[in-house]
């Protein structure tokens, strides 16, 4: 049973080395440490933007994207606040990239001979933009009550500015 198998294993893992302490040990270089974050948050953060884009692919892209930047920039990583509210931002950051990165692909493939959808037959930035929003409002209401504070919506896409982690201080 692979799925236990991989929850005995977070579990270890966090016996091993408490929660409060990964931060610093990650910063340190501590590949262990890094192991028992990435084990114990990869799987909600994956079906947080699994829901929020509705792409297996680009939910997983995302996700290590976030671990990937973390262990990349370890050395000046700065963490103010809890930990899982930093992860969670950002991996909201980066689906809000992502969506904006398809947004520009479906407007530029007509241009560049790709072969797209007509754009009359294509919803328009702003359904789409809709419909995103429904799928990242329910995502957030699937989130644990005292995780929601980080999150603001927007109500226009032109208000898509992430909140910084200063908020938490």
């Amino acid at each position: 049973m692979p799925a236990r198998e991989s929850a005995e294993r977070r579990a270890v893992l966090r016996l091993e080395i408490p929660e409060a302490e990964w931060p610093a040990r990650i910063q340190a270089g501590d590949e262990r440490a890094f192991e028992a974050m990435f084990r114990a948050y990869y799987d909600e953060l994956y079906r947080y933007v699994l829901v929020v884009l509705g792409s297996r692919e680009s939910a997983e892209d995302v996700v290590q994207g976030v671990f990937a930047r973390i262990w990349r920039d370890r050395a000046t990583w700065e963490l103010r606040g809890p930990l899982r509210y930093y992860l969670f931002v950002a991996a909201r950051c980066g689906a809000i990239s992502e969506l904006r990165r398809e947004a520009v692909r479906r407007r530029a493939a007509p241009g560049l001979g790709v072969e797209a959808a007509s754009r009359l037959d294509a919803p328009s930035i702003d359904a789409e933009f809709e419909a995103e929003e429904m799928r990242r409002r329910s995502a957030h209401s699937d989130l644990d009550p005292s995780s929601r504070g980080g999150f603001r919506f927007p109500k226009h896409r032109s208000e898509l500015e992430v909140d910084g982690l200063d908020a938490m201080r």
